[in-house]
């Protein structure tokens, strides 16, 4: 969720590092384990593989209805 975040707002990675953010994380969750950017990146470097195979998908089903 926190992924999806920073790519629809179009945050950098480090904004989960920002201590006023990791606050309110705190307040609202006291056992919370802090993220960090390298695990946001790593998390979103994951979405976009996964949406870039679907996508792949979606294009060859194009083609082949084109040929058709």
């Amino acid at each position: 969720m926190l992924a999806l975040w920073i790519i629809k707002s179009q945050r950098p990675f480090l904004t989960v590092e920002d201590k006023e953010l990791r606050d309110v994380f705190k307040y609202l969750n006291p056992t919370i384990m802090p993220i960090t950017a390298d695990s946001v990146k790593t998390t979103i470097m994951k979405l976009y593989s996964e949406g870039r195979k679907d996508i792949k998908v979606i294009f060859i089903y194009c083609i082949l209805l084109i040929q058709k």
